[in-house]
């Protein structure tokens, strides 16, 4: 019998939480008689609160993705709406440059008297 170490393409090791899964990718890949060595198995090493953590982190990181997505979605959809609108009035750039520069005026000279306040 050949000896061979199965090495994933990634470059990565891969963790199976369930033997079964193991069983299932080694039989997609090809590989369905292979012996296993557990003499240094310790069930008790095995961290199951990590893996539900990780997944949990992920699940909590895709819900958060998904609801980002979402509200993205809407606000541009009600950007396009507004932009469609014949009613939509239009600045240019100069027009919105002196709007910033009053506004930033505004704020200076309101931070000035709370300084001397």
């Amino acid at each position: 019998m050949t000896e061979r170490a199965l090495a994933a393409k990634r470059g990565t090791v891969r963790n199976f939480a369930r033997f079964e899964t193991l069983v299932g990718y080694l039989k997609k890949i090809g590989i369905a008689k292979y012996q296993v060595d557990a003499t240094q198995y310790d069930p008790a090493t095995v961290k199951e609160e990590r893996f539900q953590e990780s997944t949990a982190k992920h699940m909590r990181h895709a819900h958060e993705a998904a609801a980002h997505d979402k509200r993205f979605r809407a606000q541009v959809e009600q950007a396009l709406t507004e932009a469609d609108d014949p009613a939509t009035v239009w600045l240019s750039n100069e027009e919105i440059k002196a709007h910033s520069a009053v506004r930033r005026a505004e704020k200076s000279e309101n931070d000035a008297r709370a300084c001397h306040q």
